[in-house]
């Protein structure tokens, strides 16, 4: 179960039933519940999150949500109003994908020290030439 809630989403993003159904945002909330769990540094206690940590998936959250409504819905609609902001059809889908980017980017800040750190897996190692097909490396 995802640590925000549909109403923590609609709360800090204005974002109305009229624009997401519930079982869209719910949706939403879980496929970033999910991404994060992948990412969560283990030491985190998932049983009471710190609200940073709501904070930051809410965020994750509005981006999937930006991101589906993009490509589910912004082709059929004449304009949208998201927190003030009007994104217009001509252009709106790229407005879009922009703002749940922009989401996409904050949220992983927010949430950066939450995660397990990424451990350095080295450069590739580079092997002599073979011939290939007969062909010689001379």
């Amino acid at each position: 179960m995802a640590f925000a809630t549909i109403q923590n989403l609609r709360d800090a993003f204005g974002i109305t039933v009229q624009f997401a159904a519930d079982s869209m945002v719910s949706a939403a909330l879980d496929a970033a519940h999910e991404t994060l769990l992948t990412r969560l540094a283990p030491s985190v206690d998932t049983g009471n999150p710190p609200a940073a940590l709501v904070a930051g998936e809410t965020h994750l959250a509005c981006s999937v949500l930006l991101a589906h409504v993009c490509a589910a819905q912004v082709l059929q609609l004449r304009s949208l109003r998201i927190g003030g902001n009007e994104v217009n059809r001509s252009g709106g889908e790229n407005a879009l994908m922009s703002v749940s980017r922009a989401l996409e980017s904050q949220a992983w800040e927010r949430l950066a020290p939450y995660l397990a750190e990424v451990r350095d897996r080295g450069t590739g190692g580079v092997t002599d030439t073979l011939p290939v097909l007969g062909a010689s490396t001379t």
